[in-house]
């Protein structure tokens, strides 16, 4: 799977999320003992605190940025397959 800021020409990422790409989905030790220490939005790079209740671990701050990513996620996929990137 390609990075998601490397993917698609012209579809660059700035900032932290520029380089989270590469390791949000193979598991990347070091990412993840950092989200723990200094958990940090995926969206909008804002810091949270950690909820108590346990479940998946905690990757966006409010629901306002979940779904803020995961609809730039569906608008770069749809990109791309127009584009001929991915089939």
């Amino acid at each position: 799977m390609l990075p998601l800021a490397t993917a698609v020409a012209g579809a660059s990422l700035k900032g932290t999320r520029a380089n989270w790409g590469k390791h949000i989905m193979d598991g990347d030790a070091g990412l993840i003992a950092a989200a723990a220490v200094n958990p940090i939005c995926l969206w909008c790079e804002g810091g949270f605190d950690i909820r108590k209740g346990g479940g998946a671990p905690q990757r966006f701050c409010q629901p306002k940025c979940r779904d803020a990513f995961h609809s730039a996620g569906r608008r770069w996929a749809e990109m791309a397959v127009l584009s001929g990137v991915i089939t």
